[in-house]
């Protein structure tokens, strides 16, 4: 059947999923992933400052500060939510494939066609080894 593993997962997921899947859950625990990537952004404008003169003259007639951090926010956000969200259907899509493999297996362990008396197995079970299946249809 399934490892321990696969079971912890299971029931995890089961009592957790619907929490995860919240937009304000992935919004403040995908927070850090996106301030890791709007941080890089400031650090470039601010030090171009100091390296790059004539950048700095149009950036300061430009571009505005509010409107640079608005955006720098909003590049944090969107990647918060895309990160989690993505986590989110990456679990989701390994609790339903351990789900159909539990299923398989059926509650015992056994797949579901290896039990005696499977219907397959009968008709197999019909024609002796001594006959051939085309001795088997001339039944008169």
């Amino acid at each position: 059947m399934n490892s321990e593993q696969e079971k912890l997962f299971i029931d995890y997921w089961e009592q957790n999923r619907e929490r995860e899947g919240r937009l304000r859950t992935q919004l403040l625990f995908g927070i850090p992933v996106g301030v890791l990537f709007a941080v890089p952004v400031l650090v470039i404008l601010i030090s171009a400052k100091l390296w790059y003169k004539r950048a700095d003259m149009e950036a300061n007639s430009t571009l505005s500060m509010p409107v640079l951090l608005i955006a720098v926010a909003l590049i944090a956000v969107f990647v918060a939510i895309i990160y989690k969200r993505h986590q989110w259907e990456m679990k989701e899509q390994q609790y339903l494939e351990f789900k159909a493999k539990q299923q398989k297996h059926g509650v015992n362990g056994q797949a579901e066609g290896d039990f005696k008396g499977d219907i397959k197995g009968d008709i197999k079970g019909d024609i002796s080894a001594d006959e051939s299946p085309s001795d088997a249809k001339d039944i008169r």
